[in-house]
């Protein structure tokens, strides 16, 4: 299996071929009748716990659970909110981006106490299985004009709504949701991006992303993928980015991700 260093997946840039299928979701989900994310909110108190699926999840369920008893919100990214009801704990948010046909098969136990963010971007079908819950529409910047398409969209629909930068992933963006929301204590669970078995604590993804190989982070050996490996990169320059302006950020688990976050704070 071949070996590459982390740091070839600094900068590197997302190739996307799916431009049409993105701005024809947006236009259609766009018309919908249901709130889009508008409003920036002060700086407030209280911590966000964005909690993704990966296999270290597990040994940190007790620790979500009784931080959410003790007032922290939980966030649940694409798949791990199925996976944190089965564990007894409801999130109180659920943030989506991906465009996939699949995600009414990813999220299945829905409910009426979890806000549900999904992005435009994503298939109708993914909205239509989400009627009647509470659903809050967001604008994601996927780099194909969106900006100038939900203005458009804004002045006919009769709608404000910002359009949202960050990274490649779902885990990337949400941060940036939280902090237009206020918070600014955010801590990181289940986000390993590597793997030594199943992709997921609750599913195994690993043949959607390509070849599988090992990178080597400061001495230290992981074996993931391309995207889990750009991710975390730019997850290094998220952190970056939130800390400069005000942020606090504690990563938990073990995992390629969780370890860089570490060793960065060391150096």
């Amino acid at each position: 299996m071949e070996t590459l260093p982390l740091s070839r997946f600094a900068g590197q840039k997302v190739v996307r071929n799916d431009k049409g299928r993105v701005l024809f979701n947006i236009m259609v989900n766009s018309a919908r009748d249901i709130p889009w994310l508008y409003g920036q909110m002060p700086p407030r108190d209280g911590e966000v716990l964005f909690v993704a699926n990966a296999p270290s999840v597990k040994g940190s369920i007790p620790t979500i659970r009784r931080k959410q008893k003790k007032g922290a919100k939980v966030w649940a990214i694409n798949g791990a909110h199925d996976y944190l009801i089965s564990k007894g704990i409801i999130p109180d948010a659920a943030g989506f981006c991906d465009p996939a046909d699949r995600m009414p098969s990813v999220v299945t136990k829905l409910n009426d106490r979890t806000v549900y963010l999904v992005a435009s971007c994503c298939s109708p079908g993914f909205f239509d299985h989400l009627q009647g819950r509470q659903t809050i529409l967001w604008h994601m910047n996927n780099e194909f004009g969106e900006e100038d398409l939900v203005r458009r969209l804004g002045l006919k629909y009769g709608k404000k709504g910002e359009v949202f930068s960050g990274g490649s992933t779902c885990m990337l963006r949400l941060p940036s949701l939280a902090y237009y929301r206020g918070y600014r204590k955010f801590h990181f669970y289940g986000v390993d991006s590597s793997f030594d078995g199943p992709s997921h604590i609750n599913r195994d993804d690993t043949d959607l992303f390509g070849t599988i190989f090992h990178v080597e982070c400061n001495g230290k050996m992981f074996r993931t993928n391309v995207p889990l490996a750009r991710q975390v990169e730019e997850f290094a320059l998220l952190t970056e980015i939130l800390t400069r302006n005000g942020c606090s950020i504690q990563v938990h688990g073990h995992g390629l991700l969780p370890y860089r976050f570490r060793q960065a704070r060391i150096k």
